[in-house]
């Protein structure tokens, strides 16, 4: 991992790695994380990519801020949420 993993989430269609989050103001946080298939492996299409991470946002109670998904790597996904969610 390119960062020290500070919550991992392990499930039958996806496993995401994420640091721990950084404050965007007083009323956010942020973090971006790795997510795999259940496989892991990276995702195989855009479609699945971004059901797994909205389901991923909807699990932490966030929203989807950036998902970024390229050839043979793990998707990056940024969460937006609010602070003491």
């Amino acid at each position: 991992m390119p960062f020290r993993v500070y919550s991992r989430r392990i499930w039958d269609d996806h496993i995401a790695f994420f640091p721990k989050p950084h404050f965007t103001d007083n009323d956010h946080r942020m973090t971006t994380g790795l997510v795999f298939d259940g496989q892991g492996k990276p995702c195989s299409s855009n479609a699945a990519a971004k059901k797994i991470a909205k389901k991923i946002a909807n699990l932490k109670n966030c929203g989807v801020e950036v998902f970024k998904l390229s050839k043979d790597k793990p998707m990056e996904l940024t969460l937006l949420c609010r602070y003491g969610e």
